[in-house]
């Protein structure tokens, strides 16, 4: 189900907020394609735990600053984080069969890509932050499962991606509903 065939049938902010997070969702992921270039011409691994504790470590005091729950908000941003690793082993997974030489130009991932990603932490995190003042609309289960759905019909990203970086939002929604 497409946000098109949603919307009229529920709540629009709600719909409206959830497609506009799905879409920085999307925006992140598909930056880490030049991550994981920078990475196979470097050999350098995928996973880079102490990188990500201190992403975590500083979306928790944004999500502090942005009165955020800040273990659902690191709990979130830790997913956006796994699916642009799972979209990364991916691509490694497809060079590797092809037996992809270096690339030629890559944008260097210390002063350009880290920069992109690090620029879209806070809108993510605003964004987020819309969501979950709406979840108490009773649509907000279908519209979060439609839209995931939506994502993962979205030829740039795997199912595998969707799946990963909507777990935390899904799974709040259904927890609030069923608590309610």
């Amino acid at each position: 189900m497409e946000i098109s065939e949603v919307r009229h049938l529920h709540n629009p902010m709600l719909a409206t907020a959830l497609h506009d997070l799905i879409e920085l969702m999307r925006q992140r992921v598909r930056l880490t394609y030049d991550v994981a270039r920078w990475k196979w011409n470097h050999t350098a691994p995928i996973d880079h735990h102490a990188r990500e504790e201190m992403i975590l470590d500083a979306v928790e005091q944004l999500a502090q600053q942005l009165s955020l729950p800040v273990s659902i908000a690191r709990q979130f941003f830790r997913d956006q984080i796994e699916a642009s690793k799972v979209y990364q082993r991916v691509q490694f997974e497809r060079w590797s069969e092809r037996e992809r030489k270096e690339f030629k130009t890559v944008p260097d991932l210390h002063s350009s890509q880290r920069r992109d990603l690090d620029a879209l932490t806070k809108p993510l995190l605003l964004q987020f932050g819309i969501v979950l003042s709406l979840l108490h609309d009773e649509s907000a289960p279908l519209l979060v499962q439609s839209l995931r759905i939506g994502v993962e019909a979205n030829a740039e990203l795997d199912t595998l991606i969707s799946s990963t970086a909507c777990a935390t939002l899904l799974h709040y929604v259904q927890q609030y509903h069923t608590n309610v």
